[in-house]
């Protein structure tokens, strides 16, 4: 069983994605710089991507990212100009985008490997534990379900790479986030 890969989702440059209450670049810049501090001093994980969608240098994340690696984890900044269709279907969209392209450019990932997916501003105070759950279980995904389980918070989930390929991306065309 491997150890979970945390993939922190981004985007610097939102335009004119809708729904987002911080649009502003340097704002999210710090925000991410914040989560990847919080993430950085987690264990229980050894791979971290941080994937960005709107075509964002990233050298100053990936410097700060370095310099504060004390359990000198494998970190992969990925960066792509993919946010397009966010601002005509919203950020769920741009995020697959996102999810998509670290996919794409990680082909040497196995298909049982297990992906934590997380939002880049975001910190999960719980994050060790879960992470040591998620070790330890079976299954393909892993989320938490609302609404007559009908909606999935994708702020946080775990995913198979596997899964993600086959079942996930193939379903990005039915996001609309003004359809909720």
């Amino acid at each position: 069983m491997y150890k979970p890969v945390v993939l922190l989702s981004a985007t610097i440059h939102c335009k004119e994605t809708p729904f987002l209450k911080r649009q502003d670049p340097a704002t999210r810049e710090a925000d991410y710089k914040w989560a990847i501090k919080g993430w950085m001093e987690v264990d229980g994980f050894d791979t971290m991507i941080f994937c960005e969608n709107s075509g964002a240098d990233l050298s100053r994340l990936e410097k700060y990212a370095a310099s504060i690696d004390r359990l000198h984890r494998k970190l992969i900044f990925l960066s792509c100009d993919k946010n397009l269709g966010a601002s005509e279907r919203g950020k769920g969209y741009g995020e697959m985008e996102t999810i998509r392209h670290a996919l794409d450019a990680l082909t040497d990932l196995p298909p049982e490997q297990m992906l934590l997916k997380v939002t880049g501003r975001y910190r999960a105070r719980n994050a060790a534990r879960l992470i040591s759950r998620l070790s330890g279980m079976q299954g393909e995904i892993f989320s938490d379900m609302r609404k007559n389980l009908t909606f999935a918070d994708s702020g946080i989930f775990a995913i198979t790479v596997k899964c993600a390929r086959e079942h996930l991306l193939p379903r990005q065309d039915e996001l609309n986030d003004f359809d909720n």
